[in-house]
């Protein structure tokens, strides 16, 4: 048996070490193939020199520094080795020593290169992490702009200061860790004896030490200095940037602990010669001691006794600085503030004059009518819209009308028959562009379509359906291949068709060829599927796509960009483009407040719908739209247009990654028709903008005249969202024509909700692009703000009764973004309300109301004409818009009816008011009933 035994396990032996191998190789082959799957992608969309930059920066850093930092921490035990003492007293500290060297002698080479490895990868991982911040400071560009305080180039801290601080940092944990392992080094042999009174350091030890904790300090006076032009950067209660205490205190401060610090490493460095750490002693104590003073109870003094007595003076010119960087960094620096008388009386004929803007209010919620687009459009359960949809503008019969959009999707959850064949060979793409015209609707509620059905109608003109890259489709889909007369790949449902469906083969240039016997060993391993590589439906042309989300397209070929989190897709020049909006951002602007991105730009719509991507958690102090990106959603195509050509840090990375940037020159009409002002950015400036658009330091110390993004009036609770941006056509007050743009309203901080200010930015591509235009209300005025506006919609008797008998019997009400436009002198409020059946699983909302309100005055209506007739006088001056909000017959009819009930309306206002001796408010009700009964006169001789 003891013969049989050893034999046994002789025959066994081999097998781990075997199942050992394939698995590192299978390991290997899996990252390999990933790594190489990554390489053709790039080169599908003509982007390998991004790959190639990112790729050789990262192991460029990762080699340096693994090498330098394994090579002075493994030097120093090296050296320390070497110069043990070869004699060393007997004692019981190194009796016991003696063992643990004993044990370390047979294996201690394997320690160093075993220390070595790891220190090189630790190393080198952590140095490859700094990528974009090394290829900043190498392509660093010109602001043009000097800081206040230290008179350099803002590219100084946005693109240099980042880098020496990682390298000064770098160089002090190196020289820490280097410092460690030589002394258990010198501990270990006998270089240092903790026991003995005196010499318990060797020569060599003491040397080594003090030249490496001289180097420390060294480098620490050199931070010292650096954190001087951080100052610029620091954030505090009051403001971002030097302080007075900081400019008067610390700033001297930080330049004399950085000269005690070159004297104390003097002193180490002389140790070298001497035989006493006295002296370093001293100096260490010393600095501490300082530091502890200088840069800690003497700011600390001169805050409390200088600056709280009289801060608003002493911090008034640092106060300036902040605000004035903040708006450029920004780009809040050419914001017009304009005051604005809103009044709040009503009168017949008062709108006319904004008629333009009054034709093109949208009544159609791109975030309620989703779930109307997928049952009127979505034809197939395997088609799917998103759960928000977006605004544009067309075209149609030479007037530009504003149009709610969206592309119709592959939605594979929705298929009932699901097998890897249908989910990644047949069904590949989505099919079709629908949008619906946002001020319009037919006589039953439904959007009025511009474009929809299978296959698409022309009202945009002829373009290319298919969307084989888009925001909902499959991880990957096999696609093209040799053309035959049984295409395998799914189209669209067809039932003039024999088999109620046509068939297509891709002949778009998208995808990574996978006809090939490596290529499909590489996806199969890629993606874990044996069935890529034996199928037969997969011949010598075949393309696999695969990163085919838009915004993950852009991200991956711009990996510098931060992103819009809601891409909208547009047809432009017989195609449908995917439009994403990149921006350029830094943490590196002095003075300039620091946001953060996640927080900024989060509202009720980023909070509830999944079609809008978050932003991360990044902070920054410096904004720009550098970039325009566009995606084809058939064959995948990313272009990146240079938008801000004045742009420092898009320039700083075209330097880094040359050729990957298209002139703006070269974005043609079309396309240019669809630009729009990005919804991130927007927010951001509006965050920033509720502060900052205090010009002065006096009324920004104060802060009374702060204000904030209202709660949207959807959303409820004490944690309730703020209101999101909405864009649409109107004509601002004191301008020559409506333009397309995106709006915010502002209440005042601080609990109250009436409305402070509106916020309108020019959102059509043309010489007023992001011309950003503030109405600013008279403290004096009390206009209500959403809020207020919402509840007094609810809190109306006729209005209250309307809803509750429309969410009774099985329906519900669902209200649609409420809208401020400033027309008529004063702010308007719109919201549409759609009815929705709750007993049925396949309803859709339906507009079926329209909600107005004007100063005090409410309307309720069917339509939106009649809604305003009520609340000015029976007339409000306005005609129904393109294509009239419902279609109806007896306008005069309606004319008269609307004259009548806001005289009834008048006449009852005014009787309360009477009651409660309100005359100022029985004025008002007198002269409402004055011009309704004038607007039924008038209706009636047109009878």
């Amino acid at each position: 048996m003891s013969n049989v035994t050893p034999q046994f396990k002789r025959r066994r032996g081999p097998l781990p070490i075997t199942i050992g191998i394939l698995v590192v190789i299978g390991v290997a082959l899996v990252s390999m193939s990933g790594f190489y799957a990554d390489w053709l992608w790039f080169k599908s969309v003509d982007f390998t020199s991004v790959w190639s930059t990112v790729l050789l920066t990262k192991i460029e850093l990762f080699v340096t520094g693994g090498l330098l930092t394994a090579a002075v921490i493994l030097a120093n035990i090296v050296i320390a080795f070497k110069r043990r003492p070869l004699y060393v007293p007997m004692s019981i500290e190194a009796d016991n020593l003696e063992r643990y060297r004993a044990q370390i002698e047979p294996i201690k080479r394997w320690v160093v290169i075993g220390l070595g490895v790891a220190l090189f990868y630790f190393a080198g991982t952590s140095g490859s992490t700094l990528w974009s911040t090394w290829l900043l400071f190498k392509n660093s560009t010109p602001f043009g702009i000097k800081d206040p305080q230290f008179n350099m180039d803002i590219s100084f801290f946005a693109f240099r200061l980042p880098f020496w601080q990682t390298l000064i940092a770098w160089g002090i944990s190196t020289l820490v860790l280097a410092i460690i392992a030589s002394a258990v080094v010198h501990y270990l042999y006998g270089g240092i004896r903790l026991q003995v009174r005196e010499d318990r350091t060797t020569v060599a030890a003491r040397v080594q030490l003090s030249v490496l904790l001289g180097g420390v300090v060294l480098l620490k006076a050199v931070a010292y200095w650096f954190d001087r032009y951080a100052l610029a950067l620091k954030e505090s209660k009051l403001i971002t940037g030097l302080t007075y205490t900081d400019v008067n205190a610390v700033l001297p401060a930080k330049a004399i602990l950085a000269a005690i610090a070159v004297i104390c490493a003097l002193l180490f460095f002389a140790n070298i010669v001497r035989r006493s750490w006295v002296l370093p002693a001293a100096g260490t104590a010393l600095l501490v001691v300082s530091s502890i003073l200088i840069a800690g109870l003497y700011p600390g003094a001169i805050q409390q006794f200088q600056v709280k007595p009289s801060e608003s003076s002493k911090e008034a010119p640092f106060i300036q600085r902040n605000i004035d960087a903040t708006r450029t960094a920004y780009g809040l620096d050419q914001v017009k503030v304009s005051d604005y008388q809103a009044t709040l009386t009503t009168s017949a004929g008062q709108l006319s004059k904004d008629a333009a803007t009054i034709a093109n209010i949208r009544l159609m919620d791109p975030n309620v009518i989703p779930a109307t687009f997928r049952q009127l459009q979505q034809i197939k359960p395997y088609y799917t819209f998103p759960d928000s949809l977006d605004v544009d503008r067309y075209m149609v019969n030479g007037v530009k009308r504003d149009t709610v959009v969206a592309v119709r999707e592959l939605n594979i959850a929705g298929n009932p028959s699901r097998n890897w064949i249908n989910d990644h060979l047949v069904y590949t793409h989505g099919f079709g562009f629908v949008a619906a015209f946002g001020n319009t609707r037919d006589a039953d509620g439904k959007p009025s379509f511009a474009v929809g059905d299978l296959p698409p109608t022309k009202g945009l003109g002829d373009f290319e359906p298919r969307i084989y890259f888009g925001e909902n489709v499959p991880d990957y889909s096999i696609i093209g291949g040799v053309k035959t007369d049984t295409p395998v790949e799914f189209d669209y449902p067809d039932d003039a068709s024999a088999n109620g469906q046509k068939n297509f083969t891709y002949t778009g240039t998208g995808g990574v060829p996978v006809g090939s016997l490596m290529n499909k060993i590489v996806f199969a391993l890629k993606y874990q599927e044996q069935r890529i590589l034996l199928s037969s439906l997969i011949n010598k042309d075949s393309k696999i796509l695969f990163e085919r989300h838009p915004r993950d397209r852009v991200a991956k070929v711009a990996p510098w960009l931060t992103l819009d989190g809601d891409p909208y897709p547009a047809l432009v020049d017989g195609k449908v483009l995917w439009i994403i909006d990149g921006y350029t951002t830094s943490a590196g602007y002095p003075y300039s407040k620091q946001t953060s991105l996640a927080d900024a730009t989060s509202d009720a719509l980023t909070a509830n719908s999944s079609a809008v991507t978050a932003q991360g958690n990044q902070n920054i102090n410096y904004i720009r739209n550098s970039v325009k990106a566009t995606v084809d959603a058939y064959d995948g195509t990313v272009t990146l247009y240079q938008w801000d050509e004045k742009d420092p840090v898009l320039a700083t990375w075209s330097k880094a990654f040359p050729g990957t940037i298209t002139p703006k020159s070269k974005i043609s009409k079309d396309l240019m028709s669809h630009i729009r002002y990005p919804e991130d950015l927007f927010r951001v400036q509006r965050e920033i903008l509720s502060a900052y658009h205090v010009k002065t330091a006096a009324a920004f110390y104060g802060g009374q005249d702060f204000w904030r993004v209202p709660r949207d009036p959807s959303t409820f609770g004490a944690n309730a969202s703020a209101q999101p941006p909405y864009y649409l056509t109107l004509q601002m007050p004191g301008e020559a024509k409506p333009e397309f743009a995106m709006t915010t309203p502002f209440v005042p901080r601080g609990g109250r909700e009436n409305l402070s200010a509106f916020a309108v930015v020019n959102s059509d591509a043309g010489p007023n692009y992001g011309k950003i235009t503030v109405l600013q209300l008279p403290r004096s005025t009390n206009v209500a703000g959403p809020s207020q506006v919402a509840s007094n919609f609810e809190a109306k008797p006729e209005v209250a009764n309307s809803l509750s008998l429309l969410r009774q019997g099985g329906s519900d009400v669902v209200l649609g973004n409420l809208l401020t436009l400033p027309v008529g002198g004063g702010l308007l409020y719109v919201q549409p309300v759609y009815v929705r059946a709750t007993s049925n699983a396949a309803a859709y909302p339906l507009l079926q109301k329209v909600l107005v309100s004007f100063g005090d005055q409410i309307g309720y209506d069917d339509t939106l004409k009649g809604a305003l007739d009520q609340v000015f006088g029976g007339n409000s001056g306005t005609t129904s818009p393109p294509g009239g909000t419902t279609p109806t017959t007896g306008t005069t009819n309606n004319s008269l009816a609307s004259a009548l009930a806001s005289a009834k309306a008048a006449l009852a206002d005014g009787q309360a008011a009477l009651a409660k001796g309100d005359f100022a408010a029985y004025g008002r009700a007198q002269d409402r009933l004055k011009s309704a009964i004038a607007a039924a006169i008038a209706a009636q001789t047109k009878k």
